[in-house]
């Protein structure tokens, strides 16, 4: 990236996996959840789907299993049993410490696969809510990333253009999701070497 985050007008933070470190609560509600459904979920074949929003996760967990299920209430069974292990979630400080460097010099937005009131409540308990203009949820959007929807959202909600906002993300879907709505990027695993 040729210029620094500090020339750009706004910053667009993605949520899991850049903001917090999520994945064990997220693996241990989805073992919670699908266990009543005789489905057990290791830890290493959860990894792929990071970056993949939690209603279609359970959707290719019910193609996977040959589940009849409720998609919007399995997902939000889930999203209460991950509230349940927020102890588990951490901050990750090298990207939060960029939202505190920054908060009141330009707009700082939320741009997440997740759930909206998920990651409200994740940002409130974790004490770092108040660095963001908004809290946006692909969920919300007419495509979830890898489309750009959430992120053209995000910049026009702040009036500003996307080519003026940096977006911070750690997975695959998201890095696409940002550059194709014409944003440039910070991989934070390779520009803070955030442990995948």
């Amino acid at each position: 990236m040729a210029r620094t985050y500090k020339s750009y007008k706004a910053l667009v933070f993605d949520f899991d996996g850049t903001l917090v470190n999520s994945i064990s609560a997220h693996l241990q509600a989805w073992q919670d959840v699908m266990a009543g459904f005789g489905v057990y979920m290791e830890a290493e074949s959860f990894r792929k789907y990071v970056g993949t929003s939690p209603w279609e996760i359970c959707a290719t967990l019910a193609e996977e299993h040959h589940l009849s299920i409720d998609i919007e209430a399995v997902t939000e069974k889930k999203a209460r049993r991950y509230l349940e292990y927020l102890d588990r979630v951490t901050l990750i400080e090298p990207v939060v410490q960029i939202a505190r460097e920054q908060y009141g010099k330009v707009p700082l937005a939320v741009a997440t696969g997740n759930l909206q009131w998920v990651a409200e409540e994740t940002l409130k308990v974790k004490g770092i809510r108040q660095y963001f203009e908004l809290v946006l949820s692909s969920k919300d959007m007419p495509q979830s990333k890898p489309a750009p929807d959430v992120y053209l959202e995000a910049a026009r909600r702040m009036g500003i253009s996307p080519r003026d906002c940096c977006a911070f993300e750690d997975s695959p879907v998201g890095l696409q999701a940002a550059r194709d709505a014409g944003m440039d990027v910070v991989n934070v695993h390779e520009f803070f070497q955030v442990p995948r």
